[in-house]
Order: structure tokens, then sequence, then C-alpha cells
């Protein structure tokens, strides 16, 4: 299983090839059933599908790889109840104890254990369920107070981070439609992440669970969403920065990628390209 390292440099890679590859080969195939002659239009409109294509592949295989959480390892939902909690406890340790698996089994026993634990205490149970299991590692806190304050300065990394880009992307040149619509995804992803961190958890009597991604993911918690959503914030960035320049070239001017930059213009001579082989 590759790391998360590795997936997002092959995710760069991946959208660096894969759209103007697969929009190449698809003009080509297409070439013989169109009446007229292939045009910039086409080439825009083929690539456009192809990044949105792709776009929804990553999505759902982001969606797909979040690891379980300790709730679903326990096969109970986030609104059980201590009883609840206890009896799925036994149950998992009759199935799963490395007596009875081996020692291979050892890790996630002691994993699962360790998250049953802080499950059954009411304030590690609040801060698990929107930070994950990083935030167990706060010895030094024992209130809901310090567990959230823990919480926001370790999510606080990666929007400093993610704001800092963007102010030094849109600080190397012109102001365009493509910096707007990122400043638009990085205040709306960051308006969405407060929103799950200060909603009442699956535990709390006050939970509605009325968010989109609660209804596509019932058994996730915050901190599940708040990854994926990370990680839909990268998608759509590099794609705005895909499409836009091949879509509207002439109302582009973004300094992110100086090979993102080049696409606009090579996209007729790519055309050319296609017909002169339909010529041939």
């Amino acid at each position: 299983m590759p790391s998360s390292t590795a997936r997002a440099i092959f995710g760069l890679i991946g959208w660096s090839y894969i759209p103007d590859f697969v929009t190449s080969t698809l003009v080509r195939w297409a070439r013989p059933y169109l009446r007229t002659p292939v045009t910039p239009l086409h080439y825009r409109l083929t690539f456009t599908l192809v990044v949105l294509s792709y776009l929804t592949y990553n999505f759902f295989e982001a969606s797909l790889s979040t690891p379980p959480n300790f709730y679903e390892l326990l096969d109970v939902s986030p609104a059980s109840d201590e009883v609840k909690l206890k009896a799925a406890f036994r149950s998992f340790a009759r199935k799963y104890h490395p007596d009875r698996v081996g020692p291979e089994g050892a890790d996630l026993f002691v994993a699962v254990r360790e998250g049953y634990e802080a499950l059954m205490e009411p304030s590690k149970r609040w801060a698990y369920d929107r930070f994950g299991a990083d935030i167990l590692s706060c010895h030094e806190c024992a209130t809901q107070r310090e567990f959230l304050i823990r919480g926001l300065i370790q999510s606080l990394g990666f929007h400093i981070v993610t704001g800092l880009a963007l102010l030094f992307f849109s600080a190397l040149g012109k102001s365009s439609s493509v910096a707007f619509w990122r400043y638009t995804l990085f205040f709306f992803h960051f308006a969405s992440e407060l929103s799950l961190l200060f909603s009442p958890s699956p535990s709390s009597p006050d939970y509605q669970g009325y968010s989109i991604l609660s209804v596509f993911f019932p058994t996730r918690l915050a901190f599940q969403h708040i990854r994926l959503l990370h990680q839909i914030f990268m998608f759509f960035s590099i794609a705005v920065s895909r499409v836009a320049p091949v879509l509207f070239p002439d109302a582009t001017d973004d300094p992110v990628n100086p090979l993102i930059a080049q696409n606009a213009a090579a996209i007729l001579e790519k055309v050319k390209v296609v017909e002169r082989e339909r010529m041939a």
C-alpha cells in the first residue's frame, strides 16, 4: 500500500500528463467520425471532459482509501453508547485477540483496544471524533477545551501553508480568474472544516448528521471528512489550473505552473498535428 506522500507525488504526475495524453488520444480516435475538421474548440471541450472525469475518479479513489475509524473497526455506529461499545469490544476481542489469530494481529488489537479505552472517556471521545487518533497523544489535555485548542493548533498547519502558497503564487503574476477560484475554494474549504469541528459529534444527542458528507459516509467522523476535504481542495485547485488556461486562454494569466500556462498556446499546434495525420 503506497504512503500518502507517494500517492500525492503520483497524483501530481498524473494531473500533469494524463489529461493531455487522454485528450489527444480521444481527439485522434474521434477524428474519422467528425463531419468537420478538428478545431481548438473540440480539443478544449474534450480536455475539459477528461479533466472532470479524472477529477471524479480521484474523488472516489480518495473516499475509498480512507482508513476506518475505531467505530468501524468495532462494527458499531458512532452514536453507540458505552454499553454497546463494551459489547462490541468483547466481540472484537473474541475474534481478533492475538492468542486466537497469532502475533500478526497484535498491532491491530492493541490499536483498537487503545481506541476503545479512549472512546469510554467522554472528553477523549469528543476529541477523537473531531481530530482523530493523533489528538489522543496529548496527555496533558483533560477537558474538551484543552483538546479543542490543541486540535485547532494542529489543524492550522495545513491552512497556513496553503494560504501562504496562494499568496506567493498570486504575487508572481497578474490577477486571474484561476486565482479567484482558488481563493474561493480555499475559504469554502476552511469554512466547511470549521463547521465540522464545531458541530455536535455523532455521540451527542444534538447530532443531526445533515451534512452532505454524512449522507454519503454515515459511519465516518469529522476528522475523516476533513481529510477528504483536504484532498478534494487539492484536486479541485489542480483541476481549475488545468481547465481554465485551456477553456479560456484569453482570460488566464496564471504563474503557478509554466507548463500549464503553455497548454493553451499548444492547443492549436496539437489540432494541426491531428489534421495533418488526417490528410496523410
